[in-house]
């Protein structure tokens, strides 16, 4: 049977009474007079109490479906963290989460992009008030929250963490997307090229739109394997949440929450996505078509995948 140690036992100790008044701050501020029979879904609200040395911080969240894993604790005896979450029918509060996610100032244009993660809010608790905490949203529509030691992160579907496991996984990725921008830029010098005679241009350019098709296909080829190997991430197919703490200590790793298992863990960023949409019901985003990459990757080079793979540009 493990120990904890000295400092473990305080942080567990605090974080027991943490949850006890996040009950009792829930209670009086939002009572539940009755509850629905059968239960009303869009009125079930998780929370969630996360406690550190440093910090300790009530998330509120609207439906079940954003649990994280439940009730844990790291096994790091200089820096510990405990988390709990408890879910329950509570119509006010999911009402006030509501309130209070809609009011949030989101730059032009991202407001569809942040609902759909689920509606949350964050307390501190300190000198034993719920201190509300601000959210910044910037331009793509991520959401974060700051408080000592503990930064919250939640994000819409992204595009960038597909582009890193590619990165990651297929060595030759960046080389043969670098080749097929090469083999744009030729097709481009050629059409602007006014000095060659109008029979060697056209000839010139069947054979380097056929070389730009032939890399392009190499190129997404990539994008199949990630699919075969079960290696879409995450963040890429659903809004997703993350929990860091800070390390005491210069150098060391943070502590990010998260992963398939109970328990806290140093681990990529890659690794500790939860899923976090506004809906149970959202299906995962698709990767992207041939049509999608090709156009967003050489439209610069007057490019068309219509017009190239269609036959209308031979």
């Amino acid at each position: 049977m493990n120990t904890l140690s000295q400092v473990q036992n305080t942080v567990l100790t605090k974080h027991n009474g943490d949850q006890e008044s996040s009950r009792v701050f829930i209670n009086e501020e939002w009572p539940v007079e009755a509850y629905n029979n059968p239960i009303d879904m869009n009125s079930m609200v998780a929370w969630t109490v996360s406690t550190t040395l440093r910090s300790t911080v009530l998330f509120l969240s609207v439906g079940l479906h954003t649990s994280f894993t439940r009730n844990s604790h790291s096994r790091n005896e200089r820096n510990p963290w405990h988390i709990h979450q408890q879910g329950e029918e509570n119509r006010a509060l999911a009402e006030h989460i509501t309130q209070q996610w809609q009011q949030m100032k989101v730059p032009n244009g991202q407001r569809k992009r942040v609902d759909q993660i689920a509606k949350h809010i964050v307390y501190e608790y300190e000198n034993g008030e719920f201190i509300p905490s601000p959210f910044e949203c910037d331009e793509d529509g991520n959401v974060r929250v700051r408080i000592k030691d503990l930064t919250i992160w939640s994000h819409p579907p992204r595009d960038e963490p597909l582009i890193r496991v590619l990165e990651e996984n297929f060595k030759t990725f960046k080389q043969k997307k670098g080749n097929l921008c090469d083999a744009a830029k030729s097709v481009d010098k050629i059409v602007n090229n006014t000095n060659i005679p109008e029979d060697k241009r056209a000839k010139s350019l069947q054979g380097q739109r056929a070389n730009v098709r032939r890399i392009f296909n190499e190129y997404y080829q990539f994008y199949r394997e990630v699919e075969a190997k079960n290696l879409i991430p995450t963040s890429y197919q659903f809004p997703t949440l993350q929990l860091e703490i800070a390390a005491q200590e210069q150098g060391a790793t943070p502590d990010r929450y998260g992963g398939t298992f109970s328990g806290v863990y140093n681990a990529k960023d890659g690794e500790v996505h939860h899923k976090f949409p506004a809906d149970i019901k959202v299906q995962p985003r698709s990767l992207p078509s041939e049509e999608t990459v090709f156009n967003d990757l050489l439209q610069d080079f007057g490019l068309n995948y219509a017009a190239l793979f269609q036959g209308q540009d031979q």
